[in-house]
């Protein structure tokens, strides 16, 4: 398939799959947004901050978008869960397959959720990060991710106050998880709206 071919390709399933999540975002604003924000990101685009992706949708300011990021009202597994159906949909096929990495985020300060002196295979020693890990689903036609889980390290579940400020479910903050378990959670168990 030609490149012009594929982005057309591309262009297509974008709007079919966002037409799909009315249900999501409750209302077309923060639909619109979530869909020129991803553009955004795929874009070229010299910096993916919120002035640089503010000017690409044709905004003045990142007021918007940070709003949009910050406060509007919209439920992350629900989203996830629209995805999984899309790429089951679109991408799947007899020799799919899932691809479970972990991956760290650097960070300065200690308020992001799950943040904490810990292993960052990015740099390949102990590093004050987030660590995510990622679920994908791969063919030889495309990828997606489909799935993803914030680690907690036990300094985190320990302080039960530090969680619920970051809103970080009880179920999940009552005791640590290992990497290894969030991957075989991701794909064994039924996804479901609000974490597990």
């Amino acid at each position: 398939m030609s490149t012009e071919r594929a982005v057309q390709v591309w262009a297509g399933w974008f709007d079919d799959f966002f037409a799909s999540l009315a249900g999501v975002f409750g209302r077309v604003e923060p639909r619109r947004m979530a869909m020129a924000y991803v553009k955004a990101l795929v874009a070229p685009v010299e910096r993916k901050n919120g002035w640089q992706i503010a000017e690409h949708v044709g905004h003045s300011s990142p007021d918007r978008v940070q709003w949009f990021l910050a406060r509007s009202t919209w439920c992350a597994d629900q989203l996830r869960d629209a995805l999984r159906s899309f790429v089951v949909q679109f991408l799947a096929r007899p020799d799919g397959v899932l691809v479970l990495d972990e991956t760290a985020f650097l960070k300065k300060g200690r308020m992001s959720a799950g943040v904490a002196p810990q292993y960052a295979g990015i740099t390949g020693q102990i590093e004050n990060c987030q660590v995510a890990v990622f679920c994908a689903y791969a063919t030889d036609t495309g990828r997606a991710l489909i799935d993803r889980e914030l680690y907690l390290p036990a300094a985190w579940c320990a302080d039960a106050g530090r969680c619920r400020t970051q809103h970080i479910p009880r179920a999940r903050a009552k005791a640590v998880v290992t990497k290894p378990e969030l991957g075989r959670r991701m794909v064994e168990v039924p996804p479901r709206c609000g974490g597990s």
